[in-house]
């Protein structure tokens, strides 16, 4: 057989296997200079699979039969989860759960297919120690954060798990595991590159966003023990135009904007809970007020107002309290 492909390859036929063995030498060392070729071939495909396994971008999981595509933050790929998730319409945000009881199997099948990567996670030589290189954070526990994603967002319920160096306020990377762990969709950034990426197909910085898409990116990416929580006003919670008419009002009567223009400049509005404002029962609006520039907006002053009692809590202007 090795023969007969070697006769193939020369462009040859023979009638008789004697005459098929009668290889000449200048012949052997020809198919001798193809084989070198085919293995060094061989070896630099195999070398590029590997470089990407390590880069961690269209990595191919087979654990559990499962599917895992890996993804830079940075990467233009159509219909990830990331890019469904900006899509939706904000009434659906509350069909989200945070904070959900998940499995160990799943929990460790997203953090293998992370460790997989060597990239964003790396196993320390302690065990339940990991180095986390993208934030320059070496031996540490790590902690994680769950959230359910139902079929309305993808064709399959999804679990998200944001994985934090412990004491960190910083995801090292999220894996979004289908329900029957048939696909894992990882993304190896932080906190604060996904938030840019949202600020890219939503079209607007972070605090211009509503307090409805600030909800749904910190429940999703920030860790539980992050300094700032975003949350949703309750029901007997102080409106969102209740707090702007509140703020608007305190800074006009002490002048720290120009009662005429003060319609002028660009609102920026957050609902959170914070140790800052430790006496707030449920929640505090911060009205933040920003002045166009040519690049970017100039932040003036914020006003913290009590989410349930609407008693301005503190004015900050650019530079420092005044409240």
């Amino acid at each position: 057989m090795v023969v007969d492909s070697f006769c193939l390859i020369l462009g040859k036929s023979y009638e008789t296997i004697e005459e098929r063995r009668k290889i000449t030498m200048e012949e052997k060392y020809f198919l001798l200079k193809i084989a070198v070729v085919v293995a060094l071939i061989a070896g630099i495909a195999q070398s590029i699979r590997g470089s990407t396994a390590e880069s961690g971008v269209d990595n191919a999981y087979d654990g559990r039969n499962g599917e895992m595509i890996v993804l830079d933050i940075t990467d233009k790929i159509e219909s990830t989860v990331v890019d469904c998730l900006a899509e939706i319409p904000e009434e659906l945000y509350e069909e989200i759960e945070y904070d959900v009881s998940v499995e160990n199997d799943k929990v460790e099948f997203a953090l293998e297919a992370i460790l997989d990567t060597k990239t964003a996670i790396v196993q320390s030589e302690e065990k339940g120690y990991y180095d986390f290189p993208k934030l320059e954070v070496e031996h540490s526990e790590i902690s994680y954060r769950t959230s359910f994603l139902p079929k309305c967002f993808r064709e399959c319920d999804t679990i998200v798990l944001a994985f934090f160096p412990k004491g960190i306020p910083s995801m090292a990377a999220c894996a979004f595991v289908s329900e029957d762990m048939s696909h894992v969709e990882i993304y190896l950034d932080s906190t604060w590159v996904m938030i840019k990426r949202f600020e890219t197909l939503w079209g607007k910085q972070r605090y211009l966003w509503s307090v409805e898409q600030q909800y749904l990116i910190s429940g999703l990416f920030e860790p539980l023990d992050a300094w700032t929580q975003h949350l949703l006003p309750s029901e007997r919670a102080v409106t969102e135009k209740i707090a702007q008419s509140i703020a608007a009002d305190e800074l006009k009567n002490h002048g720290y904007l120009p009662r005429n223009t003060i319609e002028d400049y660009i609102v920026g509005v957050e609902y959170i809970v914070t140790p800052k404002y430790s006496r707030s029962e449920e929640g505090v609006w911060i009205i933040s007020y920003y002045k166009q520039s040519a690049k970017e907006h100039e932040l003036l002053c914020s006003v913290a107002v009590d989410g349930i009692t609407g008693e301005v809590l503190e004015i900050q202007r650019n530079g420092g309290g005044l409240g």
